[in-house]
């Protein structure tokens, strides 16, 4: 927005304001010629006869213009999002920061890849929202599993960051880390945040909320997601690393509150 246009008398000082919106960056006042008067976003000058200034803006936000930022993004049972960066078991890195939702009563995968097989290293318990399992990264073969198990309390509608780090070979939630052994599986498999509905119910995520991700392979960032809105409105993740948005794989997702 722009303030100070009008009519006024010669030699009076008069400012003119330009307000830059969220994300969205003042250059400066111009001159009909193009002219850079001035780079203050509050110009104070005096007239001394007719003139026309134009503000110019340019838009500087960490997301394309026309994208909302958002303080989530809400998986369903169902809901699934691909991060189409293939992950590698002896060199990558994994944060998640989510809160877990409703109590299911199937056993549930979250943060899976997809390439034939599972890669699956977070498993709810089939009775209760409250027990975890971490595989290490294991590779799925049908419905066996093999699993370096531990347990964690992981409470509903507690909001918490899972840290999976291979290198290190430690897996980390909330103030609890243990060591893992990862094992070898398939490098041309996608991160999945959330879930799919390809096979039976019983291997649909749990639901929750997620607030970002970070990826990492060979200590190098590959992912940083942002929950979003884009320009149609649809709701997903956007990776700043390499600028490509990633709307539902399948199932439901829904938009938290937008970031003001």
């Amino acid at each position: 927005m722009v303030e100070g246009s009008g009519l006024v008398s010669a030699g009076v000082n008069l400012t003119a304001i330009a307000i830059p919106a969220k994300s969205v960056k003042f250059t400066g006042w111009y001159s009909g010629e193009d002219e850079l008067l001035s780079e203050d976003a509050e110009y104070l000058f005096a007239v001394d006869g007719n003139r026309d200034m134009t503000a110019k803006f340019i838009y500087d936000g960490r997301l394309p213009f026309g994208y909302q930022e958002v303080e989530y993004v809400e998986t369903n049972n169902y809901g699934g999002i691909s991060s189409g960066i293939s992950v590698h078991t002896t060199n990558c890195r994994i944060v998640v920061d989510f809160t877990p939702l409703e109590k299911v009563a199937y056993a549930r995968y979250v943060f899976i890849g997809q390439s034939g097989l599972d890669a699956v290293f977070f498993r709810q318990n089939k009775a209760t929202n409250q027990m975890a399992y971490m595989s290490g990264w294991t590779q799925a073969s049908g419905t066996s599993y093999g699993f370096g198990t531990f347990t964690y309390n992981m409470a509903k509608d507690v909001r918490i960051t899972l840290d999976f780090n291979t290198m290190s070979k430690k897996i980390t939630i909330g103030s609890t880390t243990v060591n893992i052994s990862p094992v070898a599986t398939d490098a041309n498999i996608s991160l999945i945040f959330g879930g799919m509905t390809d096979y039976t119910v019983d291997y649909a995520c749990l639901a929750m909320r997620i607030h970002g991700a970070k990826v990492y392979v060979d200590d190098v960032l590959k992912g940083d997601f942002v929950p979003c809105l884009n320009t149609e409105g649809a709701p997903g993740l956007y990776n700043i690393v390499d600028g490509t948005f990633h709307g539902k794989r399948t199932g439901t997702l829904t938009a938290g509150p937008a970031v003001e």
